[in-house]
């Protein structure tokens, strides 16, 4: 099929300001966050930390995967100004994650028993044959969002979000309350949530933009597609797999050289540590990508980056400070004494999270402005720094030890990505300090001041967690003002 003659009504891309796509996005997110968040008590009372561990180093493998299923070229889908080249990047998408599962079902065939035996889990071998699949899963539910993104339509992601979490959650729940609490469940519970908001995603798009798809389709568009945008399997693709291996990279070898259960405190700790910053810098970052692409067209990109920068700044400084302070008491007290350990690695991570939750939307700019090599480079630098941090604290025998350093060499990694991308895009650095961030800064200091006091008077426990959430209420109700000023940079209301 082609365009030539096509009648289909093109794809409607819905008008709206950042900030309101943001809070689109993020209600969605937010509340399949929630779902985590109100299971998780449950599930860890369920599910031991060797059965976490073991679903944990699982995910690991379908994540490294299944990022680079697309070979990125997912990205360019935002991109062209045609609505059919864009139709056929995501036709080129759909095709290269097919072929990347099939791949991985040769590897599975090939060396599955050695993978199982190196990640010291045999658990995972009865399953093993479903990572083909999960990859797949993987990489056409990414494709299928970028060109949400392009038409704005982000209520339908929400949509599938919230309806995968639930569904996987409920069935992990209800096995585990029948007694089968293996790390197999947890699997399968994953796969299965993960299919099931792939597919509502799709019936929506299908809805609407299906006929426009099948018409636009054009074997001679995706050829050019590919060779157009060959910078992002090139080199987006080695960036990409080296920042998920970088991520996975503590859980495969606390798995490893420790055990499955070490593996799942920090798999716990992370998520929890991780779901205050995605749920605003994931929904950023999508927004962010499609209004960055836009504004670079115009020469707009500087004040763009400006007010990202100032808005990351605010959202996360509170939560990281909280989960610093407060976190090993949170997790004992939320998900039982034996998840504390879970909250001391949280603890360690939350200053180098918190350099992450800025510059995680800002990395996307290397692909706005064709810099992907340099995104290669920093992605070698963060995965080195990783591997050598972890690899000294595995060498002493001491998980903390490798999540100091870890935490440590991703501020100072992260730290240099935010400076160098604040430059290309040509930000004056003195230009972001502004009143808002200072305020926030005082507020912050306030807050921690506050916490530690309270924790050495009270001994930590519910009292410190009740004054933490207080805390963390009052410094975005007092910072909020600031938050709407950096939402409105892009002229819209």
């Amino acid at each position: 099929m082609t365009s030539t003659g096509s009648t289909a009504r093109k794809p409607e891309r819905r008008q709206s300001s950042f900030r309101g796509d943001v809070f689109r996005l993020a209600t969605g997110t937010g509340l399949a966050q929630l779902i985590g968040v109100v299971s998780a008590p449950i599930v860890t009372r369920l599910f031991a930390p060797e059965a976490y561990g073991v679903a944990a180093l699982f995910a690991s493998l379908t994540l490294i995967l299944g990022i680079v299923a697309c070979l990125r070229y997912e990205l360019s889908i935002v991109l062209p100004e045609d609505d059919s080249d864009a139709a056929n990047l995501l036709w080129l998408s759909l095709r290269t994650a097919m072929i990347v599962a099939g791949v991985t079902g040769l590897g599975v065939w090939l060396v599955g028993s050695n993978v199982v035996a190196w990640l010291n889990a045999p658990e995972i071998g009865s399953l093993l044959w479903l990572l083909p699949f999960a990859v797949l899963v993987h990489g056409a539910f990414s494709a299928l969002k970028y060109w949400n993104t392009r038409t704005r339509h982000f209520t339908r992601q929400s949509v599938a979000e919230i309806t995968g979490r639930a569904s996987g959650t409920v069935g992990v729940i209800s096995a585990g309350a029948a007694g089968f609490t293996t790390g197999s469940v947890m699997i399968v519970g994953a796969i299965a949530g993960n299919l099931l908001a792939a597919l509502v995603l799709a019936g929506q798009i299908i809805r609407d933009n299906g006929r426009f798809l099948l018409e636009s389709y054009d074997r001679r568009k995706i050829a050019a597609g590919a060779r157009q945008h060959r910078r992002f399997p090139i080199f987006g693709t080695w960036a990409a797999l080296l920042n998920t291996v970088s991520w996975q990279l503590p859980i495969l070898l606390f798995g490893v050289f420790f055990s499955p259960a070490i593996a799942g405190f920090y798999a716990l700790g992370f998520r929890i540590l991780q779901m205050p910053m995605s749920l605003i810098g994931g929904a950023i970052g999508r927004v962010f990508h499609q209004r960055a692409a836009e504004a670079n067209l115009r020469g707009e990109l500087a004040p763009l980056v400006q007010n990202l920068l100032k808005m990351l700044a605010i959202a996360g400084l509170a939560p990281m400070i909280a989960l610093a302070i407060a976190g090993e008491d949170l997790f004992a007290v939320v998900f039982g004494g034996n998840w504390s350990e879970a909250g001391v690695y949280a603890q360690i991570l939350s200053p180098w999270a918190f350099v992450w939750f800025i510059s995680s939307p800002l990395s996307t700019l290397f692909g706005v402005l064709s810099k992907q090599a340099q995104g290669l480079v920093v992605q070698i630098a963060i995965f080195a720094s990783r591997l050598v941090s972890i690899g000294v604290g595995t060498w002493y025998g001491d998980v903390r030890l490798a999540l100091a350093l870890f935490s440590i060499t991703g501020i100072v990694v992260y730290g240099g990505l935010i400076i160098h991308i604040v430059r290309l895009s040509g930000v004056r650095a003195l230009s972001v300090l502004d009143y808002g961030i200072l305020k926030a800064l005082l507020l912050g200091i306030g807050l921690a001041l506050t916490l530690v006091l309270i924790d050495s008077q009270a001994g930590g426990g519910i009292p410190l967690i009740v004054a933490a959430g207080v805390l963390v209420g009052t410094y975005f109700a007092l910072v909020w003002r600031d938050l709407l000023a950096c939402g409105q940079f892009d002229g819209t209301s």
